[in-house]
């Protein structure tokens, strides 16, 4: 009597990790660090060898897109640990979520006026699928924005230092395109193209890890030195 058969090889598509950094574009030691942060999840293992599928291939690709989009590594590893987040759809290969200005204005619980403040000023802006349509980080936005506001910021002078940091973050960038069309090589665009992808998302996570470092370092200051409270001067 023949003896029971073995389950059917699976026809999907498996990597070594070698191989999955050569499809997805990326390095051994990137991937093993999306690992190590959790952004990626461990590969089933075959003996002493690890195998990715499909889903760790497209999670790659996922977080190279957010990335990309100027999602730093810390927001989408928060993304991958809150499934009520609609960004993570991006992540998870469904379709990312995208507002109209209506369903923006309704979403943020904002006056429509505030607004619209804030797009002909430039503090937000369309996601690129259409004049009229923007993305999660829009609505992000302006729910920072009406904290503040409801934490006592006037919103005159709110609106005067996100123009003032506007300015200088568009001075940044331009000296950064400065910088690339510099050093980057010539002649090879698709070599130039893929730099700028692998050095954008570094360049991003610089500037923001830096500017909430100094935000954390300023307002300790502030606080632990009784000279510089409001509350203390006459």
């Amino acid at each position: 009597m023949p003896g029971p058969s073995s389950p059917p090889r699976s026809t999907q598509p498996e990597y070594g990790v070698d191989e999955l950094a050569a499809v997805s574009g990326l390095t051994v030691d990137t991937i093993r660090y999306y690992q190590k942060l959790g952004l990626v999840p461990p590969p089933r293992r075959q003996g002493r060898r690890a195998v990715y599928g499909p889903s760790h291939r497209q999670r790659l690709e996922r977080i190279r897109d957010l990335s990309e989009q100027g999602f730093t590594l810390e927001q989408i590893r928060r993304l991958a640990n809150d499934r009520t987040d609609p960004r993570l759809a991006a992540l998870a290969g469904e379709t990312a979520t995208t507002l109209t200005y209506p369903e923006l204005v309704a979403a943020s619980g904002l006056d429509p006026e505030l607004v619209r403040l804030a797009v002909d000023t430039g503090l937000i802006r369309p996601s690129g699928a259409g004049p009229d349509v923007f993305d999660q980080r829009a609505l992000d936005m302006l729910e920072a924005g009406r904290a503040l506001l409801e934490s006592g910021v006037p919103l005159d002078e709110l609106v005067a230092l996100a123009l003032r940091h506007a300015d200088h973050v568009e001075s940044v960038v331009a000296e950064a395109v400065e910088l690339f069309g510099r050093h980057l090589p010539r002649g090879d665009h698709e070599g130039t193209a893929e730099m700028i992808r692998r050095l954008v998302p570094l360049i991003g996570d610089l500037v923001a890890d830096h500017f909430t470092q100094t935000l954390v370092d300023t307002a300790t200051a502030r606080i632990a030195d009784p000279a510089l409270r409001t509350e203390d001067r006459p």
